[in-house]
């Protein structure tokens, strides 16, 4: 059986970021974006912000740049996460309304993985880099960085000329030091041991 993270009553927290995102725009925060760029787990992110940008009225387009194998991050289940998520929301509330998926409302990219979950990648760790140097932001290499690095390429070969771009950050960047010093990693499941005993991430310098 095949696991996932991501439930239709998570994912309503990515639909309400929508609308916080569509009374920003309204305040005058910032404009309305043409693609907000996110990476692609368990999709949650993606099927959650889909719903809400269309819910809000939006015209804003996904692009999930998808971060771990094809078996569990791939259109159907974002699809089905959006139409699951949608059904509960109208259930609790029918005001809510029904709102048939569009496939254009979403764009995949495959071309960022790097073939392992959790394997850095040239790209994505040059992209973390150049945006914690230009603007002191700090990502990760796992999602964030992957994310960032196909916004990246897209600029570079000029596919976003006259398009207003939102990177959407899903890195909790809190310092969780305080909250496990004096653990022992050897504590843990043996599997883990090699992630504190040997170099498993070449780019993680």
């Amino acid at each position: 059986m095949l696991f996932r993270s991501s439930s239709p009553f998570g994912t309503t927290g990515f639909v309400n970021a929508a609308f916080e995102l569509k009374q920003q725009i309204k305040d005058g925060l910032l404009p309305e974006p043409d693609f907000i760029y996110c990476a692609l787990g368990t999709s949650g992110t993606a099927a959650g912000l889909a719903l809400g940008l269309r819910a809000a009225r939006l015209k804003t387009k996904v692009v999930a740049v998808r971060v771990v194998d094809k078996k569990r991050a791939h259109r159907r289940w974002v699809q089905h996460l959006y139409r699951t998520t949608n059904a509960v929301l109208h259930q609790h509330d029918p005001l809510f309304p029904l709102l048939p998926w569009e496939n254009d409302r979403l764009r995949l990219r495959d071309d960022f993985f790097g073939g392992t979950y959790g394997l850095y990648t040239p790209a994505g760790r040059e992209a973390v880099d150049t945006l914690h140097q230009m603007e002191g932001l700090t990502l990760e290499c796992t999602y964030t960085g992957k994310a960032l690095a196909a916004l990246a390429d897209d600029a570079r070969r000029d596919r976003l000329r006259d398009k207003i771009v939102l990177f959407w950050n899903t890195y909790n960047s809190r310092d969780l030091a305080a909250d496990i010093s004096g653990v022992d990693y050897r504590d843990l499941p043996p599997a883990f041991h090699r992630y504190f005993e040997q170099e498993v991430q070449p780019l993680d310098r």
